[in-house]
């Protein structure tokens, strides 16, 4: 094992953080762009607020479940996109890893799932914001510096003081309680990172294989606090590869 073997390994690492961290500002993006679209199509309806729901008006839901549509279908662009990243020989390759069930359920399945939450925290914040008499744009204000973290959206909260909104977030089996995972905006970014960071390494250890190593040496690449990483650090056969050991996972591999 030589030095530009470190080197390269460290560079792919940089690389792929890179692609993932590129994904998370395109993700929030789309979805506030999804918000100032619904917000504009909600306002359009004159629903009273104690009644406003997405499913009160056809019409309307039939606008919201199209623009939520749309963001899964970026969302899943930007995957597959940042996934394959440059290595456009083993594309079909990589999306078909992409595009396999894990843990019970495929990408876009559990995308799905969360972008059908935020669906329900829009419907929140809107339906709060007409409550209080608020316009667009400071509905659209709180939901974007709330985005991480729904509950805090001061409308919410003044809202749940009168009833309102609290019941309709819970519905449908979802809950969202106080951790920090539970808005759509975290889920759908981890995942989406999760996603990018495993299709790199699954490649990255086939590319190896095909290449003919027998194992691999696992280094730290950050310094941060991780009894895992720490086991892992040292040779192993090719056997034990299984690339990145979780999320934000920053070890590096050396094929040998």
């Amino acid at each position: 094992m030589e030095n530009k073997d470190i080197e390269e390994a460290q560079k792919f690492l940089l690389l792929r953080i890179e692609a993932e961290i590129s994904a998370e500002r395109n993700i929030e993006g789309y979805m506030m762009e999804t918000a100032r679209r619904i917000v504009a199509i909600s306002k359009k309806y004159d629903i009273p607020p104690r009644l406003f729901r997405f499913s009160v008006n056809d019409n309307l839901r039939r606008e919201v479940e199209n623009a939520i549509r749309e963001l899964r279908e970026k969302i899943d662009y930007a995957t597959e996109t940042l996934a394959v990243y440059d290595r456009e020989e083993d594309r079909d390759a990589i999306l078909e890893w992409l595009g396999s069930e894990r843990y019970g359920k495929t990408f876009r399945e559990r995308l799905a799932i969360y972008a059908d939450r935020y669906k329900m925290e829009i419907e929140a914040a809107i339906a709060a914001g007409l409550f209080l008499g608020k316009p667009a744009s400071d509905m659209l204000g709180a939901i974007e510096s709330n985005l991480k973290a729904p509950y805090n959206n001061p409308d919410i909260r003044a809202s749940f003081r009168h009833g309102l909104t609290a019941a309709r977030i819970r519905t449908q089996g979802v809950s969202y309680g106080t951790g920090h995972s539970n808005s759509a905006r975290n889920l759908i970014t981890t995942l989406s990172r999760n996603e990018i960071a495993g299709a790199w390494m699954w490649w990255y250890g086939e590319r190896a294989m095909r290449s003919g190593a027998t194992g691999f040496y696992s280094f730290r690449g950050s310094g941060y606090p991780c009894g895992l990483c720490d086991s892992m650090v040292g040779w192993h056969p090719i056997s034990e590869y299984q690339g990145h050991y979780h999320l934000n996972c920053r070890c590096f591999f050396v094929f040998v």
